[in-house]
């Protein structure tokens, strides 16, 4: 880790930095390298001299060969003009994982790292300047113009894993011409960041076709502080999980502000879900009522899901984090998980298939509270030790007493 303005050498003393430095890649030789690097407006006399990097970066710049991460902060410069001051171009002959916190960023540092394969950068039109495609890459961190969005999958055919955010801005009101466009036939992992907006943006999920995509995660847009208001896009987000409903194996949900009546007419519609996380942090209401927990059952109606059919039934994990509730039928928690645990059907061989009106076992559950102490239950969750005996992975913290 480095951060140009910590280091002047006025105060601490060049030669002793420099001698550090030197040791400690002496020491590693040619070990791989993760680097981070920060520079702000206030570094810059330190960092050129007549076009020359000061001798600390040289020596620390002649070492790309060997970096393997590389997170690149500068305010002020390009990457390419921290290479200008070398006599021939830097190498990354063994980056795979590039990011760029700065949308001012240049991507020079591609043309020479054949081995990338993960990418992030937080916006930007440089990514689509090129002309070649990034093939080799298979994650990307990106938040591109939705009128550039159309371009991504075909200026990275490989993709496998995509994080962006939900709300992209736009200049164009007609963006119905990129649905057809922004079509991934292999991405698996979809990230998408909530709960931000800029001015003219629009929702990237009518225009997202992912016909291979197995796992999806929600989560909070970091721009965002606690959510308060229902997710605007809710209605969009079913429109997009409808169409992946006999695909997709694993959705987590963080901070996303949903009421326990939508969170089972989503789940209604993944019957093919295996795994299901529900993070409840920074979350004024909770979706996750007892009301909730009593529609997961795994034969029996709720006042949520009156329906015979179980909803997901093919559930094999399920997560329930930083529960905001205070109060809790406690008792319903633990008759839905016996209600899941089926041992029979623990292996693929027994697992139920197609049968709707049966549930697969549930292997491992676990469930966090953030505002209830293990004393407001009393003992009951400790019915749930017999299957934990018998093979499910259970999991039940509290918050501590002094903590709340």
């Amino acid at each position: 880790m480095m951060d140009a303005n910590k280091y002047n050498y006025t105060v601490y003393g060049h030669l002793e930095k420099f001698f550090l430095l030197f040791t400690f890649l002496k020491r590693s030789q040619k070990s791989p390298m993760m680097v981070s690097y920060f520079e702000t407006n206030g570094a810059s006399a330190f960092l050129f001299s007549k076009g020359t990097l000061h001798p600390f970066l040289q020596k620390f710049f002649g070492q790309t060969d060997r970096w393997q991460r590389l997170v690149f902060g500068s305010a002020s410069y390009y990457f390419s003009m921290y290479s200008a001051c070398f006599p021939s171009p830097l190498t990354f002959s063994v980056l795979n994982d590039l990011r760029l916190p700065y949308s001012n960023s240049d991507l020079d540092i591609t043309d020479t790292a054949p081995m990338l394969k993960e990418l992030e950068l937080p916006s930007g039109d440089r990514f689509f300047n090129s002309s070649l495609p990034y093939s080799q890459l298979s994650h990307l961190n990106f938040n591109p113009e939705l009128d550039n969005f159309r371009s991504l999958f075909s200026m990275s055919p490989g993709l496998r894993s995509l994080e962006i955010a939900e709300s992209l801005s736009s200049f164009d009101s007609d963006a119905e011409q990129y649905m057809a466009m922004s079509c991934s036939p292999i991405l698996e992992l979809l990230t998408i960041h909530h709960g931000f907006h800029l001015p003219n943006s629009q929702s990237v999920l009518p225009f997202l076709k992912l016909p291979s995509l197995k796992s999806l995660r929600l989560k909070p847009d970091s721009r965002c502080a606690t959510r308060e208001t229902p997710w605007a896009s809710f209605e969009l987000f079913v429109g997009f999980v409808h169409r992946l409903a006999l695909q997709l194996t694993t959705l987590s949900i963080q901070s996303l502000s949903l009421t326990d009546s939508n969170l089972v007419h989503l789940l209604i519609h993944l019957p093919t879900l295996q795994d299901l996380t529900l993070d409840d942090s920074h979350l004024v209401v909770s979706p996750i009522s007892s009301e909730f927990i009593e529609s997961l059952h795994g034969h029996r109606p709720s006042s949520l899901h009156p329906q015979t059919e179980p909803i997901i039934p093919r559930l094999h994990s399920l997560r329930l984090l930083n529960v905001g509730a205070t109060v809790f039928r406690d008792a319903s928690v633990v008759d839905m998980v016996q209600s899941r645990w089926i041992p029979d059907r623990r292996s693929a061989s027994n697992s139920v298939g197609t049968l709707a009106l049966e549930v697969d076992c549930l292997r491992e559950f676990t469930m966090t509270f953030r505002k209830r102490s293990k004393e407001q239950a009393g003992d009951v969750y400790d019915s749930l030790e017999h299957v934990e005996r018998d093979g499910m992975r259970v999991v039940v913290s509290w918050v501590k007493p002094d903590d709340k």
